[in-house]
């Protein structure tokens, strides 16, 4: 069943997705029967998590009004989700020719990189990335609902969830609706300032060189990119919430140094997670009857901002946890697969974003090719800081020939 925006607020698509979920009229504060699992948040971990869980035989539902929808990220899908994850190569990708990766320093040193590199990664629409997903779990038998959580409570062990036209109860509640989560307010509480990030940009054509751009930041936590989506490009620049001042003024003058002459038509801010240390990942993402996945349980790459690998990544798991009845295994389980990597990256933050370190490393790697690949590698989140350092150190006499040549 091919779904799109459009049809997805219809009532007549609600009704046929609905057809076997909902027991007579959809008057407000009407109960359905309880379910098993219901998930809140349509997104890639909310999307993933039903295709999981409808594959192993479950009827998930997913309560989402927004999704599927563009994103304002920088549309493209890492070299390790795509290894971890086959179902992302078979998504929708834009073919872009002659692609380019082009890294920037905060002091404007700037280093390309060729076709062999760039191809690694896939360039995506994030509306259609969130299709895909959202469809094929469609296919497989889970149940979506375009609606809106306005409320969340408890009553005799189960949750009761309501939306502005009915009520869902549900033994399981997922959490998969971002940074924002009503979830995750519910149980555990909101995100505190220090570990969130605030990203801004526009959207814009006239994008004539076909590189993704990703320039560091002097004195900040996060980076400016542009990233090339086949008939327009995403322009965009992230730091902490709590030092994110000016951001607009140094992207718009980014752009006005590098003569980029875009014709916005559309802009768009964001949050996401950022850890602003370990703790974040101390806190606990699950309960007797609850699970936090994705973005609404912090779980982003606080260097590199990569959140769609562990989206999918806390999908699987939980999953797992769901059907073996026993939630807590989820919290032990993502810890041990990939929390540890997550912690040492927020570990690791103030020496990745200190703007001398940055330029120390572009200097290596603009006089070698071998060298500036693992920064590719550690700034594209495909390597992990510490294992970038080993690899650099078994590396170093071919690093120091191609120094010497240049």
């Amino acid at each position: 069943m091919a779904t799109t925006e459009k049809a997805i607020k219809s009532k007549e698509f609600r009704e046929l997705l609905l057809a076997d979920v909902i027991l007579g009229p959809t008057t407000s504060n009407q109960f359905t029967k309880t379910y098993d699992v219901v998930i809140i948040g349509g997104g890639p971990s909310g999307a993933y998590l039903g295709y999981c869980l409808a594959r192993q035989g479950y009827q998930p539902v997913i309560l989402d009004h927004s999704h599927p929808r563009e994103k304002p990220c920088g549309g493209i899908l890492s070299a390790r989700a795509l290894q971890k994850f086959p179902i992302l190569e078979t998504a929708p990708s834009i073919e872009i020719p002659e692609k380019k990766y082009r890294m920037i320093s905060p002091e404007n040193k700037s280093i390309t990189l060729g076709k062999e590199i760039a191809n690694r990664t896939k360039a995506i629409s994030r509306r259609n990335l969130d299709r895909f997903i959202l469809d094929s779990a469609i296919k497989w038998g889970c149940k979506f609902v375009p609606e809106k959580v306005i409320s969340l409570s408890q009553h005799n062990g189960l949750w009761k969830i309501k939306t502005p036209h009915r009520e869902l109860r549900a033994g399981i509640v997922v959490g998969a609706d971002g940074v924002k989560s009503i979830v995750r307010k519910y149980v555990t509480g909101a995100f505190e300032r220090k570990d969130l990030a605030v990203a801004l940009g526009y959207f814009a054509t006239g994008y004539s060189d076909k590189a993704t751009v990703k320039k560091f930041l002097r004195n900040r936590n996060g980076h400016l990119w542009v990233s090339n989506r086949g008939n327009h490009c995403c322009v965009g620049i992230s730091d902490s919430v709590i030092t994110a001042s000016n951001l607009k003024s140094e992207l718009d003058e980014f752009l006005k140094k590098e003569s980029l002459q875009l014709k916005t038509f559309s802009r768009w801010s964001a949050l996401r997670p950022q850890a602003s240390s370990n703790e974040l990942f101390n806190k606990s993402c699950s309960g007797k009857n609850w699970l936090l996945i994705g973005d609404a349980a912090g779980h982003v790459n606080p260097l590199t901002g990569e959140g769609i690998l562990y989206a999918l990544w806390s999908a699987e798991i939980a999953s797992f946890a769901i059907k073996t009845g026993e939630l807590r295994l989820y919290e032990s389980s993502w810890k041990d697969e990939y929390g540890k990597e997550l912690s040492k990256a927020a570990e690791k933050r103030k020496l990745f974003f200190n703007s001398n370190n940055i330029e120390n490393a572009f200097q290596f790697a603009y006089k070698s090719g071998t060298f500036s690949e693992i920064l590719y590698e550690v700034i594209e989140g495909e390597e992990e800081i510490l294992k970038a350092g080993v690899k650099t150190l078994l590396k170093s006499p071919k690093i120091l020939f191609e120094m010497m040549l240049n």
